[in-house]
């Protein structure tokens, strides 16, 4: 898989594009999803970064990133 297709798929989850909520006369409620494999993708990929195959490598950010972005980003990191 290309670095390409992943961006794109990190975009699209954190969008929630395919993602969307959904309701009958029965006042149930629940989602469908068009790009199921994206969140599939997502998951696959946090548990190869949990088990140590891949690893993530920061290069200095580039001004592309807002700072405020980056900031949050890095605590989301964090450990608690």
């Amino acid at each position: 898989m290309d670095t390409n297709k992943i961006t794109k798929i990190l975009e699209s989850v954190s969008q929630l594009e395919g993602i969307k909520c959904v309701s009958n006369f029965k006042h149930e409620l629940g989602y469908s999803s068009g790009y199921i494999d994206n969140y599939l993708a997502i998951g696959v990929l946090g548990e190869l970064i949990e088990r140590g195959v891949i690893e993530l490598k920061f290069n200095e950010p580039r001004s592309i990133v807002s700072k405020k972005k980056l900031d949050y980003f890095k605590k989301l990191l964090e450990e608690e």
